[in-house]
């Protein structure tokens, strides 16, 4: 993916005042959008010497695969936390 089309997204077909509200809809359609990121991201940190790129990376896939968002985000976006992420997030290692 060409980082025009992330830009074009953010900047076109998302307006200002939805970068920073909460909806599932702009949520599932960010996840769906923009999945294939992840996985170049996995091939790109592959690479030897980008084992501390490559591990974040993994953290970041796991935790969007459990929760469908980064729960880190959810009081700056005034999003409920669910118990199960309540419980993520009050474990050792749980933020970046």
């Amino acid at each position: 993916m060409e980082p025009a089309v992330i830009i074009d997204y953010w900047f076109n077909v998302l307006k200002p005042a939805q970068w920073f509200r909460t909806s599932d809809d702009v949520d599932n359609h960010v996840r769906e959008t923009f999945s294939a990121i992840h996985q170049a991201a996995v091939r790109l940190f592959s690479a030897p010497g980008l084992e501390k790129s490559l591990s974040s990376e993994l953290k970041h896939q796991a935790i969007i695969e459990r929760f469908g968002r980064f729960p880190h985000r959810n009081s700056l976006l005034e999003r409920h936390s669910t118990p199960d992420e309540l419980a993520f997030l009050s474990k050792p290692g749980s933020s970046f």
